[in-house]
């Protein structure tokens, strides 16, 4: 998908296509990454090269895929 999401967007879209009630809780950077880890503050998806090169482009949106992963994830665990 090309749609632009933060990581807080996400987790709340996976909350509420889910059903959960679960919490959305922070860990510091430093934490989760330690020392010396440096990451990009923002990612815009840009599929327009593989466009021109093999003609792909997306063909499932964004709530489609969360909602195969969580489909495949609840058959893992019946």
């Amino acid at each position: 998908s090309q749609e632009e999401i933060s990581i807080r967007g996400l987790a709340e879209r996976i909350i509420q296509r889910t059903g959960s009630k679960s919490e959305i809780t922070y860990t510091p950077y430093d934490e989760a990454y330690g020392d010396g880890f440096d990451d990009m503050s923002r990612r815009v998806p840009d599929l327009s090269r593989v466009g021109e090169l093999i003609g792909w482009k997306p063909s499932h949106t964004l709530d489609q895929i969360i909602d195969q992963v969580v489909a495949e994830q609840r058959e893992g665990r019946a």
